[in-house]
């Protein structure tokens, strides 16, 4: 069960739950951390002769930032996806909460995209032709189009069944979004349309 804003309990009928996965970020975490704790170990205990106040407070901040928090922060993160009978929910852990509701869903399909040519990256992000975008790894997600005529990308490991939940509590059919290098920027087809257009090729 989750709590919408007014506090009352509502059915869950989708989670997920990710974290980063690409394995060229853990090879930058592990570069890092491990150059920071080379750095403290040998400043402090090992060569000492060129040790002051000043390379001292230096060294903590190498340590303290890249040997302890920004691993830290990477294995902490997480993408936490929530879809209830009224609203969707993506919980980017412990930076922020987005939440939409059913009722301003107008669409929402299952595509596979480019998030670094789309979105600069994966994150919490904003294209001006692609929308917002919620993803932390992967390259498939969930487009929404809202009634207001914005567009929001959440990335899924499971963005087939995230769609179809989507869909049902939005009372739509969950359709597929046209390429996202398209001059529409990525506008949406419904399913049926795009079987139409298969049956004719």
């Amino acid at each position: 069960m989750a709590s919408d804003n007014t506090g009352k309990r509502q059915e869950i009928i989708f989670h997920e739950v990710q974290r980063p996965r690409q394995p060229w970020l853990w090879a930058i975490i592990l570069a890092a951390a491990g150059t920071a704790w080379y750095i403290t170990v040998q400043h402090f205990f090992i060569d000492q002769s060129e040790r002051s106040t000043g390379s001292d407070i230096i060294t903590v901040i190498i340590w303290v930032l890249f040997g302890l928090a920004f691993p830290l922060f990477v294995v902490i993160i997480k993408l936490e996806t929530t879809v209830t009978r009224e609203r969707v929910i993506a919980r980017f852990f412990p930076l922020l909460t987005r939440s939409f509701a059913a009722r301003n869903i107008a669409f929402a399909g299952a595509r596979d995209y480019k998030p670094m040519r789309e979105f600069g990256g994966w994150g919490i992000r904003h294209s001006p032709q692609s929308g917002r975008a919620y993803s932390i790894s992967g390259t498939r997600g969930v487009q929404m189009a809202l009634k207001d005529e914005s567009l929001v990308m959440i990335g899924s490991q499971r963005a087939d069944e995230l769609a179809e939940a989507i869909a049902d509590i939005a009372g739509i059919t969950a359709g597929i979004p046209a390429a996202a290098d398209n001059d529409d920027g990525g506008a949406p087809v419904d399913e049926q349309s795009a079987r139409d257009q298969d049956r004719h090729q």
